[in-house]
């Protein structure tokens, strides 16, 4: 099982569009149990898929509330 983010390329600067694929560099570049595995990238004229591990509780940040809350 796998995710798939989808980017709208539509818009975004070039500036964005490097940042992107400065992220898939770094996601190639990384093998660690604690960083989402990253498997490949496809594209086209209106998106961009990258295709990633599936993490079943979604990301950190949407559970970063949660953890300052408890303290």
């Amino acid at each position: 099982m796998v995710a798939i983010k989808t980017i709208e390329k539509t818009g975004l600067s070039k500036d964005e569009l490097d940042d992107i694929l400065n992220e898939v560099s770094m996601l190639i570049q990384l093998d660690h149990p604690n960083i989402v595995k990253y498997y490949e990238t496809y594209e086209d004229k209106r998106y961009m898929y990258l295709v990633m591990q599936f993490c079943p509780k979604g990301e950190l940040f949407d559970s970063f509330d949660h953890f300052v809350k408890k303290g």
